[in-house]
């Protein structure tokens, strides 16, 4: 099974229901359609980090895949337009017998504190 998914390209326009206090910002990010793209995608890509976590939690194998044509994907699953897929992630149950953990960066290899 693949997930696609997608943000919606209008999420600020729900400021007033998740975020009462600020409801104010819906107008900003209604006038910039760029903050507003690179805002939906930045929190979306976050939540897809938990859903990767929470499938692999419940046992399933994940398998995020990035560079396939999500123009395309977008347009055969959400042709309105209101909701543009980022991210297609396989689902099921690895292959025995399981193989190590490919090598990881250390810390130091791929931090820098400043």
């Amino acid at each position: 099974m693949t997930a696609v998914l997608s943000f919606d390209t209008n999420w600020s326009e729900r400021f007033p229901e998740f975020n009462p206090r600020a409801a104010g910002m819906r107008e900003m990010f209604r006038d910039n359609e760029g903050v507003r793209h690179s805002s939906g995608l930045l929190s979306s890509s976050i939540a897809a980090g938990y859903f990767i976590i929470a499938t692999r939690a419940l046992g399933l194998a994940a398998g995020p895949m990035t560079g396939a044509d999500f123009e395309g994907i977008t347009q055969e699953f959400f042709p309105d337009g209101e909701r543009k897929a980022f991210l297609a992630v396989n689902l099921g149950y690895g292959v025995l017998p399981e193989y190590d953990r490919s090598p990881r960066f250390s810390f130091d290899e791929a931090a820098e504190i400043l």
